[in-house]
């Protein structure tokens, strides 16, 4: 495996983890969904209760907050590899 597709692979995560729960965030406030606190997690959560995901998809969702955490404050190279592989 390329040495930097690992490292691609996270920052293609990061971006579109992140674009993805604010544009949700921005999208529940438009439709009348008021955020209390504006985090990954609290906008999940609140997109549950707006019934845009189903109780599945809100679990995936906080886990891949919890991921997303993960490669804010460092990642194992071989877990990566891991993982990328399924």
């Amino acid at each position: 495996m390329f040495k930097e597709l690992p490292d691609s692979l996270v920052q293609r995560f990061e971006y579109l983890f992140d674009l993805t729960w604010k544009y949700l965030g921005k999208y529940l406030a438009v439709h009348g969904w008021v955020l209390e606190i504006k985090t990954p997690k609290a906008v999940f959560c609140e997109a549950f209760k707006a019934k845009c995901f189903s109780e599945d998809a809100v679990r995936l969702a906080l886990e891949m907050v919890d991921n997303r955490h993960l490669t804010t404050y460092g990642y194992d190279e071989q877990l990566i590899e891991i993982e990328i592989v399924f």
